[in-house]
């Protein structure tokens, strides 16, 4: 009796059994045709074209690597040079693919990672793209076969999310990730997005060799890349030096590719009011070590992870009053395409034939060009462009003996008069100046006021303009004050004998991240050349 009843009992469990993988497997199954259905759907509608290569197996890419020739001749003379076994040569080789070559995925790509990223985005800052810009200077391309590499500055981990939000309704980029994402999930999160790792500090030759490969096969196969041409953040918010090796490995491949291709670079400018990161890259700036190792990047990626749970938690639930607190602005800007077809040729040079330390020395000056027309887009957001003002403004009291016991004090008036002055210099020399949803009124009134020009005297336009320029400087100091205020650097103070004022708080600490802000619109040439009326970004602030 105990035994039927124990098989009818087990009969039941393998049928509830049966009955639940077939509904899971037809659940997801349907899940997934649906969702993929709609990844198709989104990419017809928005007409993102992806190059075929990006969906090439992992298993193609590791036969084709293994195939080659340079890769074949590196472990020759390494099981020469040091008496090892070509399987295990081989098996270190096949280690460095397994862990470079990505495997992209646009159901991860565009059904995880943009909804994720817009929220996050939106839910910490006021994003401003630069999409008009953007989309005139994708026109501007030549139509001939080219591999497409945007080039940018490096001043967050968020710029892999802001970039790749501000493009996702036109191309994805294959970016070039350093360590610091090797750390689960990150890694399969970041191979589905198509994105490859790349060892920093790193001098075994072979695998230096075995990402040339890569690069110059994606290169060949025109598929679009990103690079942050600093190789690393900056720590001061100054540029850092080009990094070359990547960008060396991309140009090698022209002279096989022929005149029929050629290699477009397409500058992107990043800036944020608030980098998260910013008291940590600063104290590196002072000669503290880079924290290394799987324990050091698990702890920083927790800790980056906890803050911005935490804001992210704390706007929702502010965004439900409508009182949503975010970190300013974060906006991306697009320059120029710079052709290397058209570089080389107007300065006359055969990178492949030149040896390899005279062809490193012309990809140093071309990494030094494409700095430069980076360094012309890096949007003016009102964090920058007001620290800028109160240092200059610190500096002068300090020679002049002022300040005061819990901090120096600068007034109100003096700092907006500043601020237009700078807004008004950068913007003559063709800077992009950052205006979000908070200055939409503004911007209409603008409008009408040059539509109706040619029926007003110059003198009342011009009265009228100024006054425009104070209300967006006003609105511009406003928005800073707010970011830098909750971060306890300044207070506002009430109006006394003297107006209002603005007091510096936090002693040193606090003028050194004003002047991490600042260095940000360094320009790395001297001047920017003049652009007849740039349009203001936020004109468009991202889909």
């Amino acid at each position: 009796m105990n035994f039927a009843y124990l098989a009818q009992l087990a009969l039941l469990l393998i049928c509830w059994t049966v009955l639940y993988e077939i509904v899971r497997y037809r659940a997801l199954r349907g899940l997934g045709q649906r969702l993929r259905k709609s990844t198709h759907d989104y990419m017809r509608r928005h007409q993102i074209d992806l190059n075929r290569w990006k969906f090439a197996s992992k298993a193609f890419i590791r036969e084709e690597l293994l195939a080659d020739r340079e890769i074949t001749e590196m472990i020759i003379a390494e099981v020469h040079a040091k008496g090892l076994a070509i399987d295990d040569v081989q098996e270190t080789v096949e280690t460095y693919i397994e862990e470079i070559v990505p495997s992209f995925s646009p159901l991860s790509y565009y059904r995880l990672a943009f909804p994720v990223a817009r929220a996050v985005l939106h839910l910490l800052y006021s994003v401003v793209v630069d999409r008009a810009t953007m989309e005139r200077q994708h026109s501007l391309r030549p139509k001939c076969k080219a591999c497409t590499v945007y080039v940018m500055n490096h001043r967050s981990n968020a710029d892999y999310v802001l970039v790749a939000y501000a493009l996702a309704e036109s191309v994805s980029i294959s970016y070039a990730v350093g360590e610091w994402a090797r750390v689960w999930p990150l890694e399969h999160l970041f191979k589905s997005f198509g994105s490859y790792f790349v060892r920093r500090n790193f001098r075994d030759p072979l695998y230096h060799k075995v990402l040339e490969k890569y690069v110059q096969l994606l290169s060949r196969q025109g598929v679009t890349q990103g690079i942050f041409i600093e190789g690393g953040l900056s720590r001061d918010g100054r540029f850092r030096d080009p990094k070359i090796g990547l960008l060396d490995y991309i140009l090698q491949v022209r002279r096989e590719l022929g005149i029929d291709h050629d290699l477009i670079f397409l500058p992107v400018g990043i800036n944020f009011d608030r980098v998260l990161e910013d008291e940590n890259l600063l104290a590196e700036a002072r000669g503290a070590k880079e924290a290394r190792g799987i324990g050091a990047r698990l702890w920083s990626l927790g800790s980056v992870t906890v803050r911005l749970a935490k804001s992210a938690v704390v706007n929702a639930a502010r965004a439900l009053s409508g009182n949503i607190s975010r970190y300013g602005y974060a906006s991306a800007a697009f320059g120029d395409p710079v052709s290397l077809h058209a570089y080389v040729s107007e300065r006359g040079l055969d990178l492949g034939a030149l040896p390899a330390a005279e062809r490193k020395a012309e990809v140093k000056k071309f990494a030094d060009h494409l700095m430069t027309r980076i360094a012309l887009v890096v949007p003016v957001t009102p964090v920058p462009l007001v620290a800028t003002a109160l240092l200059e403004m610190a500096g002068a009291a300090d020679a002049a003996g002022g300040g005061g016991a819990d901090g120096l004090v600068l007034g109100r008036e003096a700092l907006l008069a500043r601020v237009r002055e700078l807004r008004a210099d950068w913007e003559g020399r063709g800077a992009r100046i950052v205006m979000g949803h908070e200055f939409e009124k503004l911007r209409e009134v603008r409008e009408k006021l040059d539509a109706e020009r040619a029926v007003r005297t110059a003198e009342l336009h011009d009265v009228e303009a100024r006054m425009l320029d104070t209300d967006e400087a006003r609105r511009t100091v406003r928005i800073a004050l707010d970011v830098l205020g909750r971060r306890g650097l300044v207070r506002e103070e009430e109006a006394g004998a003297g107006g209002a004022s603005v007091r510096l708080l936090g002693g040193a600490r606090t003028r050194e991240i004003l002047g991490y802000y600042a260095n940000s619109l360094l320009p790395f040439a001297p001047a920017p050349p003049k652009a007849g009326a740039p349009q203001p970004l936020g004109a468009k602030a991202g889909p």
